[in-house]
């Protein structure tokens, strides 16, 4: 007498056969030179970017993209006069990944691709607001951001998750009207920088498939 759970098991096999394979991802830059890990990497990449006085030729779209991903009324700011710093320290000598600060807002950035969150957030937001209150920018106007590959729970002090995945999103929305100012050299960069991080967060699942 035959086993009908061996017949389902081999039409379960045979289907798994005629599945399509999946497409190999194409290799970005950073990852050919082994930086695609690299939290250092990213963010000094974020703050080219993120400063619209580099001459990516973007100005301030991809700034603009990430307030819009946070708090959509800074994006309506003048944000051309926009410093963006690395790396700036706090009393105790730790750092900030990226701290931006315009004449009406201060941003503060802690960027996370695989590392865990046990970042002094506290320390980070009392110096977030040192130095707003240096240029005379209202504690309201401090903006913090927990930027990550995946999101982050947990006390982090008012740092609001953010992940590449939503803020990617808004940028791509906004990259279409600035390709004919835009240097080609420096867009190419950008989409090799975004296709990276999103080759790390994995490729969303085919509810299909």
């Amino acid at each position: 007498m035959s086993d009908p759970t061996a017949n389902g098991h081999e039409q379960l096999l045979a289907l798994f056969r005629h599945l399509p394979k999946l497409k190999p991802k194409t290799k970005t830059l950073l990852e050919v030179s082994r930086f695609s890990h690299s939290e250092l990497a990213c963010s000094n990449i974020l703050a080219f970017f993120l400063d619209p006085k580099e001459d990516h030729g973007l100005n301030d779209l991809v700034l603009k993209s990430l307030l819009q991903t946070v708090q959509p009324a800074f994006a309506n700011y003048r944000l051309q006069s926009a410093k963006v710093l690395r790396e700036v320290r706090t009393d105790s000598n730790k750092s900030i990944d990226l701290v931006i600060v315009t004449d009406s807002f201060v941003v503060g950035v802690e960027n996370k691709i695989y590392h865990d969150v046990y970042n002094p957030f506290e320390e980070y937001g009392k110096r977030l607001k040192a130095i707003a209150s240096e240029k005379g920018i209202p504690e309201e106007n401090v903006l913090k951001i927990l930027l990550s590959l995946r999101p982050q729970s947990g006390d982090t002090f008012g740092f609001q998750p953010v992940t590449y995945g939503k803020f990617f999103s808004i940028l791509r929305q906004h990259l279409g009207r600035s390709l004919g100012d835009a240097d080609q050299r420096w867009l190419g960069f950008l989409v090799d920088f975004i296709m990276t991080i999103e080759n790390l967060g994995g490729s969303p699942m085919d509810e299909n498939f």
